[in-house]
């Protein structure tokens, strides 16, 4: 059976409990790494269809995490979305540099986190909601 984890995040903890809710709301399976290399490992072992990184991490370079994220074969097809602050200009351009889908605000990433996981879930050809399955 295949895995179903829509979604690997990398975030701080405050950060990570809102998407954690979002997803849970959503019926998403989504799994949270500690680390860059935690990242990896569940990037290469769940194969998600999303990544989700915080660009302002501490103790991470997102740029290069994006960079091996994107030499290696298993992510193909896999969505990067970074977040940071709209102020935080190196971090957006160095994570669109590196090969990072999209980046947005933190402020309209939580507004956006939703459609990005029920997204995630029609590229698996799972219904678009339970609202949907009636």
């Amino acid at each position: 059976m295949a895995d179903r984890t829509r979604a690997v995040v990398l975030a701080d903890l405050f950060f990570a409990s809102k998407v954690r809710a979002v997803a849970q709301a959503a019926g998403a399976d989504i799994a949270f790494a500690r680390d860059t290399a935690q990242c990896l490992t569940l990037v290469r072992e769940r194969h998600p269809q999303l990544l989700i990184l915080d660009l302002e991490w501490r103790g991470a370079d997102p740029a290069s995490l994006i960079r091996e994220v994107r030499a290696r074969p298993e992510s193909a097809g896999l969505q990067i979305v970074g977040f940071a602050s709209h102020m935080n200009a190196r971090a957006i351009a160095s994570a669109r540099a590196a090969g990072a889908d999209r980046v947005v605000a933190r402020s309209a990433f939580t507004q956006m986190l939703p459609a990005l996981l029920e997204q995630g879930r029609e590229l698996r050809g799972e219904p678009a909601s339970d609202a949907d399955s009636t």
